[in-house]
């Protein structure tokens, strides 16, 4: 996958979540109709990226605060990847 594709992925995933609560927030469970497309969207981007960075991106899509999104080194604390700038959550998905 190359990073535009990926950029449009994580931008539909985003809105499709967002339309989903605004729903859910007005009594409408969309969850149940679009549970199996998440499913196998998820299951395609662990075939690429593998499990444990497919939890990061999830984190990113579904907990993300501005400022508070960072990967550091355990060791030395320095901050590798910020998620709130433009490209580090490519460069860390396709990190080998």
């Amino acid at each position: 996958m190359n990073e535009k594709t990926f950029d449009t992925v994580v931008d539909k995933l985003k809105k499709q979540r967002d339309r989903e609560h605004a729903a859910s927030a007005c009594g409408v469970d969309l969850f149940g109709f679009t549970d199996n497309y998440h499913t196998a969207i998820h299951a395609l981007l662990e075939d690429i990226f593998g499990k444990d960075k497919v939890d990061v991106l999830d984190w990113y899509l579904y907990e993300y605060r501005k400022g508070k999104m960072q990967i550091t080194d355990s060791k030395t604390r320095k901050v590798l990847y910020n998620m709130g700038k433009e490209g580090d959550l490519w460069k860390y998905m396709s990190e080998k």
